[in-house]
């Protein structure tokens, strides 16, 4: 079985920002998902993430896989959320605050839509 990952104090609260984003059983995936993605060194999959997270032998992997498949959330309430979170944090006056988006977990896809596939 893995260690338990060594995360900074700041991270132990953070996901509970985002409770309100998902129902009681989606929660608990969402909260070590995220943080096997912090802790993970190697590989950045679901399965990378139950092994940064040292959930690898106590979770069942499908029940990780399915978080992204079948599980009912809305990645706009989650961005929401996180947009208020990194705007609420300290930066120098005038300073520039650059954040880079991944929108892979959606689908989308036509000749309108930029970039899809």
């Amino acid at each position: 079985m893995s260690p338990e990952p060594t995360l900074p104090a700041t991270w132990h609260g953070l996901p509970a920002e985002f409770r309100r984003c998902f129902s009681s059983s989606t929660f608990p995936v969402f909260c070590a998902l995220t943080t096997g993605l912090v802790a993970c060194t190697r590989f950045r999959t679901v399965t990378g993430m139950l092994i940064g997270a040292g959930m690898n032998a106590r979770r069942r992997h499908e029940r990780a896989h399915r978080f992204f498949s079948r599980a009912v959330w809305c990645v706009d309430q989650v961005g929401m959320v996180l947009a208020r979170l990194i705007l609420a944090t300290p930066a120098e006056p005038g300073a520039l605050v650059v954040v880079a988006i991944d929108d892979s977990v959606t689908r989308r896809s036509g000749r309108k839509v930029h970039g899809a596939f």
